[in-house]
């Protein structure tokens, strides 16, 4: 009996494991990129341009541990890399990208719902 417990108190840890860093999972920032000099802002930015499509660029920062990857979510997620994802943006649209699961090199993971959005305008 003893031996069942360990081994389902054993299961149980590994299966929680991901969530061990679950206080603070990092922080969402983004820019739309100009011809200016764009920096990255907390959760959301927004820009101004003349040509009519352009970048927002996202990145995933002060994560608790050193990622190894994460699940993306949003417009082409398919094409972000480990902490960053550009996405083609529009003039007067507006786009959301999420991180929904940090993978960490230590092999824990955790689940989270960290999202930033980004603007484009025209200024014509």
């Amino acid at each position: 009996m003893k031996n069942k417990i360990f081994k389902l108190g054993c299961f149980l840890a590994i299966l929680l494991s991901g969530q061990a860093y679950s206080a603070s999972s990092g922080t969402m920032q983004c820019y739309v990129d100009t011809i200016a000099y764009d920096y990255y802002t907390d959760n959301s930015c927004d820009n101004s341009g003349t040509p009519r499509t352009t970048t927002a660029s996202f990145r995933l920062t002060n994560t608790t541990n050193t990622t190894s990857s994460v699940a993306w979510t949003g417009p082409s997620a398919s094409d972000c890399s480990t902490t960053t994802c550009n996405v083609p943006i529009r003039q007067y649209k507006a786009i959301t990208v999420c991180a929904d699961k940090i993978y960490y090199t230590d092999f824990t993971w955790v689940d989270v719902n960290i999202c930033a959005s980004a603007y484009y305008e025209s200024i014509n």
